[in-house]
């Protein structure tokens, strides 16, 4: 105790030097840390300003050009294009300008012909469906694309209608409504072939002589809209050019929606070029920069993330020097006290050496005991470990005879360790032929060293009750002082379960490769069928107009013209019907009118005016019309597909459609659909390819449905699908 008051000095001294070292190095890192995040944050600000003005800059320009648009009404088409030509050339970043007027339907004609002329090329209003650009659908009133600078590269934009799509038409709704610029969401452009985010900013243009001091005001004095189209990633690009680059990612976000964060750009770090975006909140759980700003109404949000070779925490010199420079002090000091306190001892040595001699061998004494009760303190809690892990633990001697074995060990062999001590593990507990002539072959190999060790296998066992299990074993052996190997020890983990739900897993994944075969199959043979239908009957339509229309050109008699026309106006008739027909078929109007009930049941009776010999009934049990859009659409092609099955091939007389409501077993809502006939039962002709009842087996897989073929109480056939209301 004396001699450990007199090293208490030293002991603190070295605890506190090392301590206010290690404070003093950490804080030192850290300020420099610190220094870091604040010029990143810097270069950050210095961006944000940058991107932020020259997307304003861009913005702005459009309040120039709409100041000679309002003052001309009659604006032409040469005069917008050399008003706008010199706003692109000093602003690359804009895709065009477009001059887009509110239309009524009774002028449609009218403005599609003046276009004609003046571009000397067919011009008809479009809007966008799944298969591309196409003819717009009649309405109330259009907004057309109808002067756009540059035209060259921008022709397809040209005639279409920007009401016809959603994010476009509430832009140029809430822009009429307030009189002020509107931004849109992010977009696809019509003319844009890049994979980059386009944005529309909108101005509505008013007549001059009608007040717009209220919202119903500007409303009826709507004379169009002025549109710029900004590609954002060309913006930032531009904006950046002449800047240093910050080793870090950028983020572009529309945060207008609240939660909802739509990325506009996304440049990687110059560290990382290939990079992808990450997700937003896994970006904002880390160090990074942000602002928002306000874009015609829209909320954006600029993000910086600091690459990791950015705020790369390797210490710096400064910090190793202060590290350094604190230690030395400290071992001064130290080396110090030492010599004053070695004066001290040697005085003190040759009085006490008697005494420490047997202090020392008392302590001695105290330490050995101490160690052998920590050894017996660590050899039980081994063996606690080894009774406790799940894995099977084994030991084996040079020959394979079990020397240590663990309870899982005898829980899995089905013997008790009593029994397994000693008992030969390649010949009692493995495959035969194979464990005794081939793996213990290879065990004795690698005992005698011709063979490497094996640190890991997988085999098969057999239990004490004849059971085959595969064991997974990491493997480590025993060596002598000589070096020699003198056992193994092995833990083991029974994988057997696990292989079979790989098995099982594998055998999914080829049912869903198959089911997504089966998709692609249905659906190439609906795109073939609506080939077929053009083709075929409005293909034929068509020729019988061109070949009238020329009678009508060429001819002199009244009457062959007044025949002719008659005849095309009957054609368009026909035409009319079946393009009304084709759409109904690619997706019926009447879910998004009438709802589903009432869709169905026009559909029925659709059918039953072409086949009045068949009696349809229809009963619908349930409330049906708020279902969300994919059943709906599910229910109306099963109730399709089904019925025009009956009616071609079951030679029925009579055909029922029901629809109930059901809950499974776990209380889970359920809609039930079923189609029964009278005729004449499943026919092997309907089990084909094609729109029959594979088709409708794979539409109701497709959303998690059961489908089942069972005879009808009619006599026929009767299919039934349930598919999931959630």
């Amino acid at each position: 105790m004396h001699q450990a008051k007199r090293y208490a000095p030293i002991f603190l001294t070295f605890i506190i030097g090392v301590a206010l070292s290690i404070t003093l190095y950490k804080a030192t890192n850290n300020w420099e840390l610190q220094n870091q995040q604040v010029r990143f944050s810097n270069h950050a600000t210095l961006y944000s300003n940058t991107i932020k003005s020259v997307i304003h800059d861009h913005i702005g320009t459009i309040n120039l050009i709409s100041d000679c648009v309002r003052s001309n009404p009659g604006l032409s088409r040469s005069r917008f294009s050399t008003l706008v030509r010199n706003t692109l050339e000093r602003y690359p970043g804009i895709q065009g300008f477009s001059w887009n007027p509110v239309i009524d339907h009774s002028e449609r004609d009218y403005y599609e012909m003046l276009a004609s002329r003046e571009l000397s090329r067919d011009f008809i209003f479009t809007e966008r469906s799944s298969d591309g650009l196409i003819p717009a659908s009649e309405r109330d009133e259009y907004v057309i694309v109808y002067y756009i600078e540059p035209y060259q590269g921008n022709e397809a934009a040209l005639g279409y209608d920007i009401a016809s799509e959603t994010i476009r038409k509430q832009s140029t709704k809430r822009a009429f409504l307030s009189g002020k610029l509107t931004a849109t969401a992010t977009i696809k452009l019509v003319q844009e072939s890049e994979q980059q985010a386009g944005v529309l900013i909108l101005l509505p243009i008013y007549h001059l002589d009608q007040p717009i001091e209220t919202v119903e005001q500007r409303h009826a004095a709507r004379r169009g809209v002025l549109v710029e189209v900004l590609r954002i990633g060309h913006i930032v690009d531009l904006a950046l050019a002449p800047l240093t680059a910050i080793d870090g990612q950028l983020y572009l976000y529309d945060i207008t929606n609240g939660d909802e964060h739509n990325l506009l750009h996304f440049i990687p770090a110059t560290s990382a070029a290939n990079s992808q975006p990450r997700d937003y909140q896994t970006l904002t759980q880390n160090f990074q920069w942000q602002q928002r700003f306000s874009v015609a109404g829209r909320t954006w949000e600029l993000l910086f993330v600091p690459s990791a070779s950015a705020l790369e925490q390797t210490p710096s010199w400064q910090a190793y020097g202060v590290l350094i420079t604190s230690l030395l002090l400290t071992v001064i000091l130290i080396v110090h006290l030492t010599n004053r306190l070695h004066y001290t001892r040697d005085i003190e040595k040759s009085i006490k050496i008697q005494g420490e001699t047997n202090q020392k061998l008392a302590e001695e004494v105290s330490r050995h005991k101490t160690t052998l009760d920590l050894l017996g303190r660590e050899f039980s809690r081994a063996e606690r470990y080894l009774e406790t892990v799940e894995a099977v633990i084994i030991a084996l001697d040079p020959d394979g005879n079990i020397t240590l074995i663990n309870r899982r060990g005898c829980e899995l062999i089905g013997l008790s360790e009593d029994e397994l001590i000693g008992m030969n593990w390649f010949d009692n507990f493995l495959p035969q032929p194979e464990g005794h002539e081939v793996i213990y072959e290879i065990f004795k190999k690698i005992i005698s060293g011709v063979l490497d060790e094996v640190t890991y296998n997988e085999n098969h066992i057999v239990t004490s009750s004849g059971e085959r299990r595969l064991i997974a074993w990491h493997n480590s052996f025993d060596h002598d002082e000589q070096g020699n190997i003198v056992g193994s020890l092995s833990a083991g983990i029974d994988i057997t379960e696990r292989n079979r739900a790989e098995a099982l897993t594998e055998e999914l994944l080829q049912q869903n490769r198959g089911l997504t075969d089966k998709m692609f199959t249905i659906q190439e043979e609906e795109r073939r069928h609506l080939a077929h239908e053009l083709h075929d009957e409005l293909g034929q339509l068509l020729t019988a107009i061109h070949l009238n229309a020329r009678t009508i050109h060429t001819s002199t008699d009244f009457d062959d013209i007044q025949r002719s026309a008659s005849i095309i106006d009957e054609n368009a008739k026909v035409m009319h019907h079946s393009i009304r027909s084709l759409a109904n078929q690619l997706r019926p109007s009447l879910l998004e009118h009438f709802g589903l009930a009432e869709s169905l049941k026009g559909l029925i009776e659709q059918i039953e005016a072409s086949h009045p010999h068949i009696s349809y009934r229809i009963e619908i049990n349930t409330p049906i019309d708020d279902f969300n859009e994919t059943l709906a659409i599910t229910l109306y092609r099963i109730v399709q597909e089904g019925v025009v099955n009956a009616t071609r091939h079951a030679n029925a007389n009579n055909i029922l459609i029901s629809i109930n409501s059901v809950q499974n077993e776990r209380d889970e809502p359920r809609v039930v659909l079923s189609i029964e006939d009278d005729g004449e039962g499943l026919k092997s002709d309907l089990l084909g390819d094609g729109f029959g009842l594979p088709g409708i087996r794979e539409r109701t897989r497709a959303i998690g449905g059961d489908f089942k073929l069972d005879s009808s109480p009619l006599g026929g056939l009767r299919i039934e699908v349930t598919l999931p209301t959630g």
